[in-house]
């Protein structure tokens, strides 16, 4: 009890910091950089401000303070990526009254610990499938190389790295690889899929380290035809991910929390030595204060119009074309001047079909997810189990989650990872293994 309010207090202290770090970043870097583009400040008063603090830190409470299970990391990067920067920014963003925005992040941290609750039951041992090695020694190579190659055939195999012209290629990518068609899906499977367990598998087991370099070309070659950061930033992740795994993962959180702040405070030194915003721009506004910011923007349109209801997608035929355009490029156009693909997380997307239900079923189905990959996880590699977890939370934090399952592979990740074979990481093994011994416990019925 003593040692778990002890750690209580650290990532207390931790999230603190983060958040204070966070929002510094967002007035003195951001702001003023995107002003025309709906980030701005206002008076708050200071009722309002400790509100929106209790519901920013309130997570925390019942967030994992010791790595016990794969999916851990999971609640941790949703927490810090998407629960807690709508909580700090909605008051901000949002045209409507603030004290009528209060009941955005308080749903949506009710929806987290729905989340939590499922996510959290004692998981189920699932057999291994024998003699799937050929599946990864032969398969995984080689369906890798064709999706290499037929993406890459499309930027006329010529490598464009460049940053400036990103939306012209995601614009001229989305007309000739449309997401519904076989080239969309091999992109998404590719990035979502193929290049982060290419990344991760040298460096777990010590084994097929050419694929470092498959990994390496076919981040470029989908970014050279897409112009998806999310190319150059899924392997990042990985890597570290790979790399911590392999030293403290009692701690992970700690290290999460941790990398959180450093990018933070990089992108504001940054600021104040060279007078830049590239690390503010690339990764604070792209990825911690824009999904807050489309979040905000889908519960303020779909809280005054009808719901969507899935009618730009597969409930279409029962509920008709209730707008001409589907979700993303809906908001884009309603709140952007030149309109872009406003992709958002899981729970938007869940409030922007469904209401306040919607996000509770997103937030059960995530769960129930993230359970599905520890029960995996007790007859496979935990290791490898947590790194499929990241991967799946980067893509949750930026898409809807029915999108996800398909369009950017969660289903064939979590597939691969049941067919996984039984292949040994030495000296790193029990370390890991030590970490999770609480889920086998639970779940063999033990102590």
């Amino acid at each position: 009890m003593r040692e778990s309010l002890r750690r209580h207090v650290w990532v207390l202290l931790f999230c603190s910091i983060y958040y204070l770090a966070l929002f510094t970043c967002y007035s003195l870097v951001i702001v003023p950089m995107y002003l025309g583009a709906g980030l701005v400040l206002r008076f708050l008063p200071p009722w309002l401000w400790l509100m929106s603090s209790v519901l920013v830190l309130l997570p925390t409470l019942w967030m994992p303070v010791a790595f016990q299970r794969p999916s851990d990391i999971a609640s941790w990067l949703l927490y810090l990526c998407v629960i807690g920067p709508v909580s700090l920014f909605s008051f901000l963003i949002s045209s409507v009254y603030p004290t009528d925005v209060i009941i955005l992040p308080t749903s949506l941290t009710i929806a987290f610990g729905l989340f939590e609750f499922v996510r959290t039951r004692a998981p189920l041992s699932v057999k291994n499938i024998v003699n799937s090695e050929i599946v990864f020694e032969y398969g995984l190579p080689l369906a890798m190389v064709l999706v290499i190659v037929l993406v890459f055939s499309y930027s006329d195999f010529n490598f464009h790295i460049s940053f400036h012209d990103v939306y012209d290629r995601r614009e001229a990518a989305a007309e000739a690889a449309p997401a519904k068609s076989f080239v969309g899906y091999c992109m998404g499977w590719l990035r979502g899929v193929f290049v982060p367990l290419a990344v991760a598998v040298p460096i777990l087991y010590r084994r097929g380290h050419y694929l470092w370099g498959l990994a390496l070309l076919g981040a470029l070659a989908d970014f050279s035809f897409s112009g998806e950061k999310s190319d150059l930033l899924y392997p990042l992740v990985v890597l570290l991910t790979s790399l911590v795994l392999l030293r403290k993962p009692r701690r992970l959180h700690l290290w999460i929390i941790s990398a959180f702040i450093g990018i933070v405070f990089i992108a504001l030194a940054e600021n104040m030595i060279f007078d830049s915003d590239n690390i503010s721009t690339l990764f604070v506004r792209r990825q911690l204060v824009i999904p807050a910011q489309l979040t905000t923007y889908y519960w303020e349109f779909f809280s005054t119009n009808p719901l969507m209801l899935m009618s730009d997608g597969i409930l279409q035929p029962f509920f008709g074309d209730r707008y001409a355009l589907h979700t993303p490029a809906l908001i884009g156009l309603e709140f952007f001047d030149w309109g872009f693909h406003a992709n958002a997380n899981i729970w938007a997307a869940g409030f922007a079909h469904f209401g306040y239900i919607g996000m509770g079923v997103v937030s059960m189905l995530g769960g129930a997810l993230m359970w599905f990959v520890d029960s995996l996880a007790l007859r496979r590699d935990s290791a490898l189990a947590t790194v499929i977890c990241v991967t799946i939370t980067m893509t949750w934090s930026n898409t809807a989650l029915h999108t996800s399952l398909l369009t950017n592979g969660v289903v064939m990740l979590v597939v691969l990872f049941y067919l996984f074979p039984s292949w040994k990481r030495k000296k790193f093994r029990r370390r890991f293994e030590n970490a999770v011994c609480v889920v086998h416990s639970a779940a063999e019925g033990g102590p």
